[in-house]
């Protein structure tokens, strides 16, 4: 008998995406999914087209349990979703979002060959949102780091991606024993819900990339994360992520060698994407001060260096941008 998937999946106002989301579950080769479709305060179709999808899902067999909420934000959803899943294995993923026909299928096999196995990322193929078209392969090349520390850094700075959620997998006992009891995650709407679901499974339980599209990823010209944005709210932004990390700090389980490493490398990862922001937004507000932190952390490398050159003397970025432009040519 296959081991049962769930998968949770947040939604607001998605009747544009849903079509091609349940489809692409209806059209899995893997034959024991939960899903779990959190309506996220909708205004649209999203409700009618959910619950007709819904009756085709439990004609295949799938189980299928439809919830609504006031709009509350997706970490708010996924919470409702933590309490009553039952799945042997656990994702989740938008509604943005779909899949290939044996993706869930290639992603239990992962799991189930390599029973030490606590969280599997693939490739995720990144789509626009007008026709669906190729822009670009989200993937982890050279995923092969033994180093908990090393996988934590490369995570923080961005090296490696789990916003594609549609191409990963946990194993729910690892999973749960990573998480608060019960679990739960905080619901701050400035950024994702990503953060406080992995870094605790990935910081305790062996991660595996595979090569293969597992999903596709929906990219949004009107996201968060493309949206005009004051230098004020990017900077609020960064210190709700911190406030995260750190909280996420406090509650996995580690040595205190361990959790006073990692609050370090998150108090670096702050400093460097202030530096980003006020280099974005040629602004100079706390740069001193941001200068002064990493040098107390041994942090102050080249690539710090430059990014304040750059921020003290702005024609050095327009000088560098137009040689840019140049060789782009």
């Amino acid at each position: 008998m296959a081991a049962l998937v769930s998968i949770i999946t947040p939604c607001y106002n998605g009747e544009r995406y849903l079509d091609k989301y349940f489809n692409s579950i209806l059209s899995q080769t893997y034959p024991a999914i939960e899903l779990i479709f959190i309506n996220d305060g909708s205004s649209d179709r999203t409700e009618e087209m959910a619950l007709e999808y819904g009756e085709r899902l439990k004609e295949k067999g799938y189980q299928f349990t439809y919830i609504y909420q006031d709009n509350a934000g997706q970490s708010a959803a996924i919470n409702k979703g933590l309490k009553i899943f039952k799945g042997k294995y656990l994702n989740w993923t938008d509604a943005d979002n779909y899949l290939p026909e044996d993706s869930v299928e290639k992603r239990v096999g992962v799991l189930e060959a390599n029973p030490n196995l606590g969280l599997v990322i693939g490739r995720s193929i990144a789509v626009d949102d007008e026709e669906f078209k190729q822009v670009g392969i989200i993937s982890e090349t050279g995923f092969d780091r033994t180093s908990t520390k090393q996988l934590m850094e490369d995570f923080l700075k961005g090296h490696i991606s789990c916003t594609c959620c549609c191409s990963t997998m946990v194993r729910s006992s690892m999973f749960l024993d990573s998480m608060p009891d019960p679990p739960q995650i905080e619901t701050p709407r400035e950024i994702g819900q990503n953060y406080q679901l992995f870094i605790p499974i990935m910081f305790r339980h062996q991660t595996m990339y595979v090569p293969d599209v597992l999903g596709f990823y929906v990219v949004h010209k009107d996201s968060h994360s493309h949206s005009r944005k004051t230098f004020e709210q990017k900077l609020h932004i960064l210190d709700v992520a911190k406030a995260t990390l750190l909280s996420i700090s406090d509650r996995i389980e580690v040595d205190d060698n361990e959790r006073v490493w990692f609050k370090d490398k998150i108090a670096e990862y702050d400093c460097k994407n202030r530096l980003d922001t006020m280099q974005h937004y040629m602004r100079k507000d706390g740069l001193a001060e941001v200068i002064k932190e990493l040098k107390a952390m041994n942090a102050y490398d080249s690539s710090a260096r430059k990014i304040v050159l750059k921020i003290k003397y702005p024609y050095i970025k327009k000088l560098g941008d137009r040689l840019w432009r140049i060789r782009k040519r």
